[in-house]
This record gives C-alpha cells, sequence and structure tokens, in this order.
C-alpha cells in the first residue's frame, strides 16, 4: 500500500477520492494491491494519523476515527472505512479490518465486499465469503468476476463459471483470459485462444506468454516466436 494508505492522514471531515476500486490479495481469488495516489481535502479539528496504528493498538484512536467517520456523508465514510481497512489489512491486523469492511459493506460498496470475503474466506467462513464475492461481482469487478468463476468450477456449475470467466476477461483481468485460452485451446478454437493468450501476455502474464509462444511455433511463425521468446526471456531473469 505504498503510496496510498502509508500516508493516508484523517484530517478531521476528510472528503477521500480514489480512482481504483480494489486492492487486496485473495489467495486463489484476488490480485496484489495497486498503488494509487490518494488525494484528500479536509477541515476540522481532530487528527489521526493511520500509519500510527501499526504501533499502537487501534483501539487507542477508535473514538477519534468514529467521530471522524459519523461525520462525513455516507458516501465519503464509505471510501475512509475502506482506505482504514486495508491499511489494517496489509499489516495483518484482520480483525481490526474486518470491522472497517463491515461497515462499509452495509452500504453494499463492491470494494468492501471483495474485501470482506477475502477476510471471511481465511477464518474459514466459505458461504460467507461466497456471498460476498458474488455481490461484488455482479456490481461488475473484473477480479471478483473471475473469482466468481473460480467457486463456481469448485462446485460443478461449469456453464455458469464460463459465462463469469468470459465477463472477467472481457474486462481485462489477465487470469480470465489466460483461463479463458484454456479452455478456448481445449475446444479447438485456436484462432480464440490465441488472441486471448496474447492479450494476457501482453500484460506480462508468464504462462499465457508460454501458451501463446507454442501456438506460434506450432503454426511455423518464426519471426513472431523470436519477439515473444526474447519477452519470455526477459521475464525470467
Amino acid at each position: 500500500m505504498k503510496n496510498k494508505c502509508q500516508f493516508l492522514t484523517l484530517l478531521g471531515v476528510c472528503s477521500l477520492f480514489s480512482p481504483h476500486v480494489l486492492s487486496t490479495n485473495y489467495d486463489d481469488f484476488y490480485e496484489n494491491p495497486d498503488d494509487h495516489p490518494t488525494q484528500f481535502v479536509s477541515s476540522s479539528n481532530y487528527v489521526v494519523d493511520v500509519k500510527e496504528i501499526t504501533t499502537m493498538d487501534v483501539k487507542e484512536i477508535e473514538e477519534e476515527i468514529k467521530e471522524i467517520l459519523q461525520a462525513l456523508p455516507d458516501s465519503q465514510r464509505v471510501e475512509v472505512e475502506n482506505e482504514i481497512g486495508e491499511f489494517l489489512f496489509k499489516e495483518g491486523k484482520l480483525l481490526e479490518a474486518k470491522q472497517y469492511f463491515k461497515a462499509a459493506a452495509q452500504h453494499d460498496d463492491p470494494r468492501a465486499h471483495y474485501n470482506l470475503a477475502l477476510i471471511l474466506y481465511k477464518e474459514g467462513d466459505r458461504k460467507g465469503a461466497r456471498d460476498h464475492i458474488e455481490k461484488a461481482a455482479h456490481q461488475g469487478i473484473a477480479r471478483a468476476q473471475y473469482n466468481f468463476a473460480s467457486l463456481l468450477f469448485k462446485e460443478g456449475k461449469q456453464e455458469e463459471g464460463r459465462k463469469w470467466i468470459e465477463k472477467s476477461a472481457a474486462q481485462g483481468d489477465t487470469e480470465a483470459q489466460y483461463t479463458l485460452g484454456c479452455y478456448l485451446s481445449q475446444e479447438n478454437s485456436t484462432k480464440e485462444a490465441e488472441q486471448s493468450f496474447k492479450a494476457a501476455a501482453e500484460k506480462g502474464h508468464s504462462r499465457a506468454l508460454i501458451r501463446f509462444r507454442d501456438i506460434l511455433i506450432k503454426e511455423r511463425r518464426y519471426p513472431e516466436f523470436l519477439k515473444w521468446d526474447d519477452k519470455r526471456k526477459k521475464q525470467k531473469k
């Protein structure tokens, strides 16, 4: 969370504007965090530095945080709750993070649903995790759509899972693009599989790059193969 939560300081009534939607890692499900700068404007008498959460018991500043959150409009409160939750999660304070995500999820925020699902999954609450990841998927979060598809596949719901893989891949999720490429390859839809592998490979997906490279050599497209093989070697360094 460099460049994001580490410098987030809540100066009283804080209006937070963040361009991203999600940023935590969900084992089977989640990607690594995005690093987006966070812009905020503020005015008030209270100062709560979120960086201090790493060195003190959260309860020591809980009342100040609650007072700040209560003063915010719902939309801004949800953003701040997500930011604090993500910071706490990154620092390994899962129980504390969970409370902020639960509060934000009460407003049906997709980012909060996504992050709360992570913690519930780690706690062993598979049903709770599934419910929240499904909500995030239906709200258009590409990685949530991929994760939801993964759960559906595990449940034996292949057709429905395939639909969500396609939705996620269409939004540019690299794991979904790679997975879709594998399905298309099995179906002998070589041209479509190539496009899917290539899309993921262009974003640095190593397994997609290998599969795309294999298609090129099988079709004897040697100039293209040499170009992409060079990229593969650079990735391995």
